[in-house]
């Protein structure tokens, strides 16, 4: 049976800004919006497989997310039809998945760490790669921070964080395979290189089967910098699911449709 971890709660997404004061923004050439809430929407690229979640942080939320406990220290994996079908509920806009974790074995233990709500689910750290760290304060600023410091994720001021990559850390650089990456736009055009700069907006991306620096170039049209970019785990980990959409990342390229990997962690983003 499936016990949920505290979740934490954090902000995803938009887009392009012009005014970001005045709550505007612009979505690049080729997206198209495919579901619309009172505080998310979702952006669709159909000639390329991108999606975007845009969750304005004011209004709405996600539980930093769901895990299933009954190995320790190592997490057991489901499909996302399974997370969807346990969590969803009438406030849920979409799903995606998170954490980068050993796809080998099942139940897998998580490589980076993740705070949510307060409580560490996990402080392991699985190698050197660089790092990118995404907090949320208790009073709702968020926050992208180049590397990883144990001293947020141990702070009481600190209600959430995840540590992902740095999108110079190379994953099969040139294969057109599936990417999670999440890209914030800073309050007030604040520069992303100075630790007090906050987010209102952050935007989840997801592509079925691109080349990094392709996806990366895709990314830059909707005005994230790159010091505003967290990857996650992608390849056939790179998952997104909502009531009637469901996008299934490749491993190897030329694949007619993704492989549906089980994941142990998963970002539940809600309506409002």
């Amino acid at each position: 049976m499936l016990k949920k971890a505290k979740a934490g709660v954090l902000v995803l997404m938009v887009i392009l800004v012009s005014g970001l004061n005045a709550g505007n923004y612009t979505v690049p050439n080729g997206f198209k919006l495919i579901k619309t809430s009172y505080g998310a929407k979702m952006y669709k690229d159909s000639s390329i497989d991108m999606y975007a979640v845009v969750v304005d942080m004011d209004k709405s939320t996600i539980e930093f997310d769901t895990f299933d406990h009954s190995y320790g220290d190592k997490y057991e994996r489901h499909t996302m039809q399974k997370w969807w079908n346990d969590y969803a509920d009438y406030s849920t806009f979409a799903m995606v998945n998170g954490q980068f974790f050993n796809h080998k074995i099942n139940p897998s233990k998580i490589a980076y760490p993740v705070k949510a709500d307060g409580n560490i689910i996990t402080s392991h750290v699985d190698n050197n790669d660089a790092k990118r760290s995404l907090l949320v304060s208790n009073s709702g600023e968020v926050y992208i921070r180049n590397g990883y410091n144990s001293f947020f994720m141990n702070s009481y001021n600190i209600k959430d964080m995840i540590v992902g990559l740095s999108p110079s850390v190379e994953k099969k650089k040139w294969w057109p395979i599936g990417r999670n990456y999440i890209g914030g736009i800073p309050r007030g055009n604040c520069n992303p290189n100075v630790s007090s700069c906050t987010y209102r907006y952050i935007i989840f991306f997801i592509g079925k089967g691109q080349s990094q620096p392709n996806f990366l170039s895709r990314i830059m049209y909707w005005g994230v910098k790159e010091k505003s970019i967290v990857m996650m785990d992608g390849s056939a980990s790179s998952q997104l699911i909502s009531d009637n959409i469901k996008v299934y990342g490749y491993r190897i390229p030329g694949l007619s449709s993704g492989q549906k990997r089980p994941v142990p962690h998963v970002i539940k983003i809600n309506k409002w």
